[in-house]
């Protein structure tokens, strides 16, 4: 990480698969955050209750049919597997994400660089910006975003100048962890 002369903070790294699935799994959550809340409620909280008989009729559960208590577990098990699986193989089909990526943050905007690609944006190109806790998320597009982990800093103290430009350009389409 370095501080350029027009106090543009420049970081660098190379995205891990890890962090490509969370954001991944950080995005389904903040987009279907609901329904999933739902789903495990259906999947992990009423099958115990019902299988105890405390929301059976007559305080019974019905009889021989408690496994299907665990379909909806089944389920959402397999949704995460297939998000695990969709996740690796864009991931290993994406030569631009497998590649040394450079950022440079300024007033003016982003520039991005690797191997393969370059590219510009202004910050009136970035619909919002979030922060997880180990990656800082650009959003260019409903569902694409520049992926900055936080790691690629390297000094935690460059972080809160990395915030405060994030505030300073975006204003209230940056929203970050509180008390960052």
């Amino acid at each position: 990480m370095a501080t350029d002369h027009d106090d543009a903070i420049s970081v660098e790294g190379q995205l891990r698969f890890s962090e490509f699935l969370s954001f991944n799994l950080w995005f389904i959550w903040r987009r279907f955050k609901r329904f999933l809340i739902l789903i495990f409620f259906v999947a992990f909280v009423y099958p115990p209750l019902a299988i105890a008989g405390v929301l059976g009729p007559g305080g019974k559960a019905a009889e021989g049919k408690e496994w299907a208590y665990f379909i909806w577990p089944t389920i959402l098990l397999l949704c995460f597997v297939g998000i695990y699986f969709g996740a690796k193989r864009a991931f290993s089909g994406n030569k631009l994400l497998n590649q040394p990526a450079r950022f440079r943050f300024s007033s003016q905007g982003l520039d991005a660089s690797g191997p393969l690609s370059s590219g510009t944006c202004k910050w009136e190109g970035i619909l919002s910006a979030e922060e997880s806790h180990s990656l800082f998320l650009l959003f260019f597009g409903e569902q694409q975003a520049y992926i900055v982990p936080k790691r690629y800093f390297g000094d935690a103290s460059v972080l809160p100048q990395f915030r405060e430009l994030l505030r300073a350009q975006l204003g209230g389409r940056a929203r970050l962890r509180p008390g960052a």
